[in-house]
């Protein structure tokens, strides 16, 4: 992931996901931390309700400085 562009990690992301790979499958979240505000707005997207965001990770999406990641977390967590 460190030498990936944004759209590489989304890839990665996106390919781990469907193949359930780890260490997605143990931290489906991890896409949500990362530093390109597109992809954490992608991972939000495709995340699955039932996965239980750690709360630091959930009140910084809901603070995000990207308003299109806040709304996205908000509706998500209202």
């Amino acid at each position: 992931r460190r030498g990936a562009t944004s759209l590489g990690r989304a890839a990665l992301y996106d390919g781990a996901r469907r193949m359930r790979l780890a260490p997605l499958t143990s931290n489906p979240w991890m896409g949500l931390a990362d530093p390109d505000p597109v992809v954490r707005y992608l991972e939000l997207v495709e995340l699955p309700r039932d996965v239980d965001v750690p709360g630091e990770l959930r009140s910084a999406l809901l603070a995000d400085p990207v308003e299109s990641v806040r709304e996205l977390a908000r509706a998500r967590w209202k």
